[in-house]
């Protein structure tokens, strides 16, 4: 969320720059660039991607930032990959791209479940025990055998994660009709 706010800012600086002389914001901008003025001007021009951007702003167009701000979020994602408490995001997503079940049409509710469900997360956080089976915990591979999946989605058992499977088939093979 932080690297959507910095994109933002930047966002807001460029614009603010490109306005008609004048302006009220044009005309405050002098007072408002130096640092005695202690702005949150001053501040936002420490963002990364705005020092990327104002060298080159008087030839910068939306194309060029487009580039800039997805090499800033490869660097930002490349950085909290690498970071000391950071296990589960190099692990689940091991490269910067859009899962397919976003383009799904569903509601917030059932996206949401989707994905928990993708990522091994299951309700209620830490595994409890199954109904049907006290003596067994309802992880994602019990809850594939106790729910009868493989079954239900008439898919054959050796498909490990069954609903996984369904919602984003290997791009090998082609789905018929």
């Amino acid at each position: 969320m932080t690297d959507r706010a910095r994109i933002l800012q930047t966002k807001y600086l460029i614009r603010s720059l490109q306005l008609p002389d004048d302006t009220l914001l044009q005309r405050l901008l002098p007072h408002i660039k130096t640092s005695a003025s202690r702005s949150t001007w001053y501040k936002l021009t420490a963002i990364p991607l705005w020092k990327e951007c104002f060298p080159i702003l008087d030839v910068l167009d939306w194309p060029t930032f487009n580039k800039l701000k997805l090499q800033f979020l490869e660097d930002s994602y490349k950085a909290l990959c690498t970071g000391p408490y950071s296990k589960l995001i190099p692990t689940c997503r091991p490269e910067m791209i859009v899962d397919t079940i976003l383009f799904l049409p569903m509601t917030n509710i059932e996206r949401s479940q989707v994905l928990r469900w993708r990522l091994g997360w299951l309700p209620g956080g830490i595994p409890r025990p199954c109904l049907s089976h006290p003596l067994e915990k309802f992880t994602r591979t019990h809850a594939t055998e106790c729910l009868h999946m493989h079954s239900r989605l008439k898919m054959p058992i050796s498909v490990e994660h069954s609903l996984s499977y369904v919602l984003q088939p290997p791009t090998c093979q082609k789905i018929t009709k």
